[in-house]
């Protein structure tokens, strides 16, 4: 601990006066310049620009995203259309084509599922007539 707060256990009065002043200074100072901006704006108003001067106290803000690199040797795409398509495929690629030596696989597929049926039918109907 600093020399003056071991003696006194507390911060300084004056350093503590002096910090709210220069607090109170700060947003005074932002205070004046917001209200100088914003004089600003409403004295250059026009027709057009009116009525865009409500959405000033809405918490929503709009901003627009940055443009999309889609590789090498490729401009970024800046339209909303553009990044979607770019997004569509880099995420979510064609699926890989089936070769045909692998067509039998459905009908194995059914074989199977068939054996499955009838071994559950047939384990149903001896379980059934003893348990």
């Amino acid at each position: 601990m600093h020399g003056w707060m071991k003696h006194f256990h507390m911060p300084s009065i004056i350093l503590a006066e002096c910090t709210q002043l220069a607090k109170k200074s700060t947003l005074c100072l932002v205070r004046k310049t917001k209200n100088k901006y914003y004089r600003k704006m409403v004295d250059n108003a026009t027709s057009q620009n009116t009525w865009s001067f409500h959405k000033w106290t809405t918490a929503n803000r709009t901003y627009i995203s940055p443009p999309l690199d889609q590789g090498e040797n490729l401009t970024p795409v800046v339209t909303h259309s553009e990044k979607c398509d770019t997004l569509q495929k880099h995420l979510f690629p064609e699926p890989p084509h089936c070769r045909q030596d692998n067509a039998a696989l459905p009908t194995m597929a059914l074989a199977l599922l068939y054996n499955f049926i009838l071994w559950n039918i047939w384990t149903n109907h001896y379980i059934g007539n003893y348990g």
